[in-house]
């Protein structure tokens, strides 16, 4: 979902409710599971976590610990990334397109809808290849999302890439329950036990198996925006 090759960093909440020895714990699995398979993942260097690779955060409030250590280390990767993403030179015109995509106020576009917004900017001549850089450039340093490697994804423009993580999580959840005996994901659940389908929705997180009726009702929001069908 992000730029490919960009820094990232690794953010984890609840730190006031570990002890120093849980969080070398969470970091010693980090370092096995991710570090070694994605080098563009940003070290903590702030003082008594250096080493880690990521950043353990108290998000109760503005004053705990954590959050400059995430700002200054934001800085720094901005300031020291190889990729220069921020430094590339794109046409004027590309940003005034991009623009004019947010001024519709809507996180999703069909792409025909797209290509007449970048007709006023772009004309007629190349709309089609220039529009296509255009949603590649974006994609590439994750402001949007277009997929080109499917013909059905190929028609959507998403400009608000939680609008996408959303609807993936409908249906890919995590259905276990915490400590609290509440569960962790309650969206899905409660839209299903609304619509009396508390046994598809159990088959659902138990077998991975989902049926029409239920997407019909996870997917209720999307129904508007008419790209149910783009999804299956």
């Amino acid at each position: 979902m992000h730029a490919e090759g960009a820094p990232v960093l690794l953010v984890g909440t609840c730190r006031d409710q570990l002890k120093p020895n849980q969080l070398d714990e969470v970091n010693e699995v980090l370092k096995s599971r991710v570090r070694h398979h994605y080098s563009n993942v940003c070290m903590n260097n702030s003082q008594g976590l250096r080493g880690y690779v990521f950043f353990p955060l108290s998000n109760k409030h503005s004053t705990q610990p954590g959050l400059n250590d995430i700002k200054l280390a934001i800085d720094h990767a901005v300031r020291t990334d190889g990729e220069k993403y921020i430094e590339r030179k794109v046409p004027i015109m590309w940003r005034q397109v991009y623009d004019a995509f947010r001024k519709t106020e809507k996180q999703v576009l069909n792409l025909d809808s797209a290509q007449k917004i970048a007709q006023e900017f772009l004309g007629e001549e190349s709309l089609d290849a220039n529009v296509k850089s255009i949603l590649a450039f974006f994609h590439e340093i994750g402001i949007l999302i277009h997929f080109k490697d499917s013909t059905e994804l190929q028609k959507l423009v998403i400009l608000e890439p939680q609008w996408l993580v959303d609807a993936i999580s409908c249906i890919i959840c995590d259905g276990r329950v915490r400590s609290d005996g509440k569960p962790l994901h309650t969206e899905a659940r409660t839209k299903a036990a609304y619509a009396k389908m508390e046994r598809e929705y159990d088959e659902l997180m138990n077998t991975g198996r989902v049926s029409r009726r239920l997407l019909d009702v996870l997917w209720g929001d999307y129904q508007k925006e008419q790209v149910k069908p783009v999804f299956l």
